[in-house]
């Protein structure tokens, strides 16, 4: 038999895997593929413990090699699997050693070593590590010493059990919420659970039931249980008497010495110090000895403190005071000693706040414009609301304490932001120009700094006793730290791991210039203000106007930007205005000659901004690239340069990439940019491929689905400004996705801010015309014939993936998906034999039914309705249908707007729907096809018959009929099928929206990734509830 060594070890995918190296020769091994062999030839109770694992193993995890990292087959190991591995081994040890099993483990540890579980099977160190963490883990179960936590894996949302200190090594707290979910598990059967657990808290701490709670949810249940775990734990008490410890820190009252005073607490709360109770015979001598005695047996910084005059209580000097609160609270909270601290003090974080950040006036040619102006920024540090001055700075710099005394009060100092605040200022000192920097005099006790004296705070070497000065008043001038850098350096500072935590606090969003981009920082002066240009026919809304003024500002210091206004607020116009004022100059310049713009959008928008161009800007040149006869030689070149503007869609952009390329573009557009917010697509690469002075991207979600979609988008318009992918994700997207961290997103917003604008239809300060939008979900049951054909693909998908294959997997998956939505939809529409839709009179479709009573009501009161599907089969169904059916109420057409109208038809629907604003009226419209760039403000009704599950897409359909020129309220219905993936998905795009609008993701691609029983526990039919 081979020798096989056995490997336990943490994936950041898979959690706890096993891998199994196998030696085929002298020198020689391979990581093992197949269980069947080791199965076969180990133990009893290795076997045993693998008797459930397939043989075949078909997931990957990497590992360090001699050559760098490589990929090895491995067995995830998820509750019981993961304990009877760990189990079985420990079991084969214990037998060998007995009671003296962990003195054997814990040599083996020291010495790093691997140990033979039998004469040709090896458990290496990272599995011996394991057998120690399990025994600790059991330890802790037994003890009922646990934490619970609410978490998310694979888009799913679940409970875990956790060891109790939250440093513990991750795979302790995989052991311990194996062991305690499955006594858990046990415990909720033997006793009846309560009745009211509406988030399935219970049953997601056992097995694998489902927490039904979105991400601000899940962040209060896991502080809750943190609160009731730290509220039970056993406090110190002393051998006679139920009164349990504690300790009470106060201020200095005068001088620098520290009372720190031993106390008792009674049941009922109160608190009375131990000299008291003793001075009145209420507790003996020796019982105050014993209290003391405690806090010292916990509290080593006390032991060397001074001791004041009733011999248990102490007065710490500032360092020890500091020291106290740094290493030994932590240790007495943990032992359930409480520690009282003065009723006002809070952690004071150190937060930098830029005072000014403005462009250097006399460096704005070449480099120096836009990304690479010269900029001066100036930095004040505050602790708490206190900005600094330099001799409070000198202060906290001699104190190196946690405690300083600052403006006449104690003040404790977040070590956290301190230290971040001074990496942060050492990195701006290393990247700015250090002799163009000093801190500007005050006119009271500011002090100059010599160049090249790095501007920062040092960090702490150690807490050493400390010199306090006797408290002075306050100078009048905060100090600051000034340096000179391009904007792209700064930017790229902000972003980079120096300034992870840093806090800039409210005051980063507050500060701002007068000159270039510097304005156009949050809370700069803004974007100069210029008259809308008078060649554009029309008058533009305040909001258009500051919007154009925020593209002209851009424009000119070559900048790209993200016009992100919510749809329908007239971001067509904005452009188009702004091609306007280039032509026609400001300011007496006069008529400017400027090259053509490039606008790419999809071709159901094509036809919108031709009208618009020609109604409001009808002396601009506008040409539509497009169609079977368009020019694609040399020629265009040569008439591109005589244009305005030049109109293609994205799926003309990569075909026709060698012609766009070789023209010379004044500026690129991409209106619905989300089109090219995928990194790896030909019409991304082809987007990012174009060449022009300016770029300008228009969206009304720049963040669909993940934070990398702005990223994407950014790098677009500003290639570079956000780092790479790789880096934005880890420093920013993740932090802000998985934790909502604020520095992050403040960091974020400050990077961004001068290169975004966005304005929202519900903001009454942005628009105060428009009608609300009511939003309803509708939940409609499945008929008979659609429950038995909905059941028959789960259970054939069932059958199915059974030894499928990753790729055949995901395209069984992605297909069921989409047959289970049209038998949503309807039975005929799934089965595609031409049947009827209703049977002698009878709905076969509770979708159906409901839209066919929306509709009637609608036209009843003389109202146009929008109704999207995805699936142009299932349309087609319905236009003979909706016909027929109401034509009483004198809807005797239905217009069908998807992919295969060509433009003129798609242009005349359009028309003709605007048209007959009083009549009844529906209009069809596919989503993909219909869901972008159209104006329907006709219709004042919008149904949504099936989902695509990405809330950003659905919404911008609703904006079809809900935006600037609508007249009425906006009702709009989304249709879901009772019981089915639709209503289960509907549940998890509501809780995803919690998180910044981020949705699960596009299409049904996540659910193929999603092991068998979560994903049929999502498609599997509910049964409705006969009470």
């Amino acid at each position: 038999m081979p020798v096989r060594r056995l490997h336990l070890v943490l994936d950041e995918d898979l959690g706890p895997a096993l891998w199994v190296r196998e030696q085929t020769g002298p020198g020689r091994s391979r990581a093992l593929e197949d269980l069947s062999g080791l199965r076969r030839d180990a133990g009893d109770a290795v076997a045993e413990a693998l008797a459930a694992a397939p043989d075949q193993l078909r997931h990957r995890i990497r590992v360090p090699g001699r050559d760098g990292d490589r990929r090895v087959p491995a067995l995830p190991l998820e509750g019981e699997v993961l304990t009877g591995v760990v189990g079985a081994a420990t079991a084969v040890l214990a037998e060998r050693f007995g009671a003296e099993l962990p003195d054997h483990l814990a040599d083996l540890i020291a010495e790093g070593a691997a140990v033979r579980l039998q004469e040709e099977l090896i458990a290496m160190p990272d599995l011996v590590t394991a057998m120690v963490l399990d025994l600790r883990a059991q330890e802790l179960v037994g003890l009922r010493q646990l934490r619970a936590r609410a978490a998310e894996r694979y888009g799913r949302a679940l409970m875990q059990w956790r060891a109790p200190q939250q440093d513990a090594p991750p795979l302790l707290h995989a052991l311990v919420d194996a062991h305690a979910r499955a006594a858990f598990a046990a415990h909720l059967r033997a006793d009846p659970s309560p009745a009211a657990d509406p988030l399935g808290v219970l049953w997601a701490l056992a097995d694998e039931g489902e927490l039904r709670a979105d991400l601000p949810t899940r962040r209060r249940l896991t502080a809750a249980f943190d609160a009731y775990v730290d509220s039970g734990r056993a406090g110190v008490r002393l051998g006679a008497g139920d009164s349990e410890v504690v300790v009470r820190l106060f201020p200095p009252p005068v001088g620098t010495a520290w009372p720190l005073q031993t106390c008792l607490r009674e049941a009922d709360g109160t608190v009375h110090p131990v000299a008291d109770l003793r001075a009145v015979g209420d507790l003996t001598p020796a019982g105050a000895a014993e209290a003391s005695a405690a806090v010292m047996r916990l509290a080593p910084t006390v032991r060397d403190a001074a001791v004041d005059e009733t011999g248990v209580d102490w007065l710490l000097t500032t360092a020890e005071a500091s020291e106290f609160l740094a290493r030994d609270t932590p240790a007495l909270e943990e032992a359930g000693v409480t520690v009282l601290l003065p009723r006002d003090w809070t952690t004071q974080k150190t937060t930098l706040r830029p005072q000014e950040v403005e462009e250097e006036p006399g460096e704005r040619s070449g480099s120096g414009v836009g990304l690479g102006a010269v900029v001066s920024f100036r930095w004040r540090v505050a602790v708490g609301e206190t900005e600094l001055t330099e001799e409070e700075m000198e202060e906290i710099r001699e104190a190196q304490s946690e405690l300083v005394r600052l403006r006449g009060q104690w003040v404790r100092l977040d070590a956290t932001t301190l230290r971040a605040a001074e990496r942060f200022l050492d990195s701006f000192g290393a990247r700015t120009r250090q002799d163009r920097r000093q801190a500007r005099p005050g006119p009271a006790g500011a002090v100059d700094r010599a160049p090249g004296t790095p501007p920062v705070l040092p960090p702490f070497p150690g807490h050493v006793p400390p010199t306090t000065p006797e408290p002075q008043a306050a100078p009048s001038a905060p100090a600051e730290v000034e340096g000179l850098a391009p904007w792209a350096e700064m930017f790229s500072l902000i972003l980079s791991p120096e300034a992870a935590d840093v806090d800039f606090g409210l005051s980063a969003l507050l500060s701002g210039g007068e000159n270039g981009l510097a304005r156009l920082m949050p809370g700069g002066s803004g974007a100069p203000h210029h008259p809308q240009p008078g060649t554009l026919q029309a008058t533009l809304r305040p909001y258009q106007l500051d919007g154009l003024n925020w593209l002209w500002a851009l424009d000119r210091q070559h900048l790209g930007g993200i016009l992100a206004d919510d749809m329908g607020l007239g971001k067509t116009m904005q452009v188009l205005a702004l091609l306007c004022r280039e032509r026609e100059g400001l300011d007496g310049e006069g008529p400017q000659r400027v090259g053509p713009t490039l606008l790419v959008c999809p071709m159901s928008v094509v036809g919108a901004w031709q009208r618009e161009a020609a109604r409001f800007a009808p002396h601009l040149a506008v040409h539509v690239h497009h169609g079977g006869d368009r020019v694609r030689d040399a020629s265009f070149v040569d008439g591109a340069a005589d244009l305005d503007l030049v109109i293609t869609t994205y799926s003309l952009l990569a075909r026709d990439l060698p012609v766009l390329s070789a023209t010379t573009w004044h500026r690129l557009v991409f209106d619905e940019a989300q089109h090219v917010k995928t990194p790896g697509t030909q019409v991304t690469r082809a987007a990012r491929s174009l060449q022009a002075a300016h770029r300008l991207a228009l969206t009304g979600t720049p963040v669909e689905n993940r934070l990398a979609d702005l990223h994407s988008l950014m790098e677009v318009v500003n290639p570079g400004l956000l780092g790479s992918a790789a880096s934005f994700q880890e420093r920013i997207a993740t932090p802000i996705e998985e934790e909502g961290h604020g520095g992050a997103i403040t960091r974020l917003k400050l990077v961004t801010g001068p290169f975004i604008l966005r304005r929202l239809k519900t903001d009454r300060t942005i628009i105060s015309d428009l009608p609300e939008k009511i939003e309803l979900s509708r939940v409609v049951n499945l008929t008979p014939e659609q429950a038995g054909l909905y059941e028959a693909i789960v259970d054939e998908l069932r059958v199915s993936l059974d030894g499928a294959e990753a790729a055949q997997r995901r395209t069984l998956v992605v297909s069921a998906i989409t047959r289970l939505k049209q038998v949503c939809n309807h039975p005929a529409h799934y089965l595609g034999d031409g049947s009827a839709l209703v049977r002698e009179g009878e709905h076969r479709s509770g979708k159906l039914e409901m839209v066919d009573g929306l509709l009637r009501t609608a036209f009843e009161e003389g109202h146009r309705v929008l109704v999207f599907t995805q699936f142009t089969a299932f349309g087609r169904l319905l236009v003979p249908h909706w016909a027929e059916r109401f034509a009483d109420l004198g809807v005797t057409s239905v217009p069908f707007l998807h992919g295969g109208v060509s433009k003129r038809d798609r242009d005349k629907m359009v028309e003709e729907f605007q048209q007959h604003r009083d009549r009844p009226g529906v209009m069809l419209l596919s989503l993909r096809a219909g869901g972008t760039g159209l104006t329907l403000t006709a219709a004042n009704h919008v149904v949504h018959l099936d989902r695509w599950w990405n809330p950003a897409v659905e919404n911008q359909a609703t904006d079809r009929a809900f935006r600037i020129g609508q007249r009425r309220d906006v009702t709009v219905n989304t249709l879901v099928s009772a019981g089915t993936v639709e209503e289960k998905i509907d549940r998890v795009l509501e809780d995803k929206q919690a998180l910044a609008e981020l949705t699960v993701g596009a299409g049904e691609d996540w659910l193929a990734q999603l092991d068998d029983e979560h994903l049929f526990d999502l498609l599997s039919l509910d049964e409705e509830d006969d009470s």
